[in-house]
């Protein structure tokens, strides 16, 4: 039988991997974003060769099920044959197949990085390198291409292995030591969960329902004393000082970055902090160089709030954000993001943080000033 997967995404690259791990054997992928790939060129080649397609979908995305008729219905109109749920069936027993070769080696003492790809996987810092001095074995789960292709680079079979996996899978899998995690996600009901966290995070500006809903986890790494969660839900975790875990690696590629310091950064968080620095945007670019941080949830719509303003900002889109970009500032402007906790260790430099309207205790004024609002005359810098 000869195995096509469609589509050729993410979904199609990881089922792809786990067949091959699984079984060994090689898939042929349709892509209908490249003619010579798509359903269209191959449909004749599929059932001359008694093919069968494997629908590779991620559930997660909201319009999940009417891509998956969309794809069932042109495989029917074609009298090819398709497989639905291959995904699962090859995740269980890849971690099946893993965990038999994990016990084989002796491995007992197991920890998961569980990698989204998110700012480049920056916020495990060395983690994985630390543990493995240690004599503990690392799996790295990969939910995408990007922390894939780097688990690649660091694989020796000695000290770690990976799974190729969407974190839709997680709850699956159940022989690790420990699973780290940057996010929330289902795991098996009898995973020990080590919540990392994106950045400096101050758990204590979160209210107690928040804290409990997304930082689920046995334990909880925490910055230091300040960034503790409130008294009243601490007890729910068992808490690590860990430190910023990202720092360690930072230091290093910091090093190689030249200290200008000219530029005032802006990190607005979302649409309406965009907005609401616009004025002051407009008033520091007659004096000063400035950077925009062009966040990775954005959409083009949003640099239209500038106006002519976009022609007096250099946007940085870089991700995770470009180190020299630290070297340039001397001064971030921002509010919601946990940068400004982050940004005067690494850049030397203080955070401005407009206290948001709403009642948000993640702020940290040693490391910089608070300005209570910035509309039409209610805020400035002075500079």
């Amino acid at each position: 039988m000869n195995i096509y997967v469609y589509p050729y995404g993410t979904s199609g690259k990881q089922l792809e991997w786990l067949i091959k791990y699984t079984d060994n054997i090689s898939i042929k992928p349709i892509d209908d974003s490249i003619d010579e790939m798509s359903l269209e060129a191959l449909k004749n080649e599929i059932l001359a060769n008694n093919g069968v397609v494997y629908l590779a979908l991620s559930s997660l995305p909201s319009n999940y099920e009417e891509i998956k008729e969309k794809l069932i219905k042109k495989l029917k109109d074609n009298n090819i044959p398709y497989k639905d749920g291959e995904i699962l069936n090859y995740a269980k027993k890849a971690i099946q197949k893993l965990k038999q070769e994990c016990k084989n080696k002796g491995w007992d003492r197991i920890f998961t990085l569980v990698l989204p790809d998110f700012a480049k996987d920056k916020h495990f810092g060395n983690l994985a390198l630390e543990l493995e001095k240690r004599g503990e074995k690392i799996l790295y789960f990969c939910a995408q291409e990007g922390s894939f292709l780097r688990a690649l680079e660091n694989r020796d079979e000695s000290k770690n292995c990976i799974l190729y996996l969407s974190y839709e899978y997680l709850y699956l899998l159940d022989f690790t030591t420990a699973i780290c995690v940057t996010g929330k996600y289902n795991v098996h009901k009898d995973s020990k969960v080590i919540f990392i966290g994106h950045g400096m995070v101050n758990y204590g500006g979160y209210d107690d329902k928040y804290a409990l809903q997304n930082f689920i986890s046995s334990y909880l790494c925490v910055v230091g004393d300040e960034f503790m969660p409130n008294d009243s839900v601490k007890n729910e975790f068992k808490i690590i000082k860990s430190g910023y875990l990202a720092y360690d690696r930072d230091v290093q590629k910091l090093q190689e970055v030249e200290f200008s310091k000219d530029c005032i950064l802006f990190a607005p968080y979302n649409l309406d902090e965009l907005e609401s620095v616009k004025p002051l945007i407009k008033e520091v670019s007659t004096k000063y160089k400035v950077i925009l941080r062009h966040r990775y949830e954005w959409e083009e719509s949003h640099l239209k709030v500038l106006g002519d303003l976009v022609d007096c900002v250099d946007i940085d889109m870089s991700v995770p954000m470009d180190y020299a970009v630290y070297g340039k500032s001397f001064v971030l402007v921002c509010s919601k993001t946990t940068t400004k906790n982050s940004f005067p260790l690494m850049a030397l430099s203080p955070s401005v943080v407009i206290r948001p309207s709403w009642d948000y205790k993640d702020i940290n004024e040693s490391l910089g000033i608070v300005i209570e609002n910035t509309s039409a005359g209610g805020g400035h810098l002075w500079l």
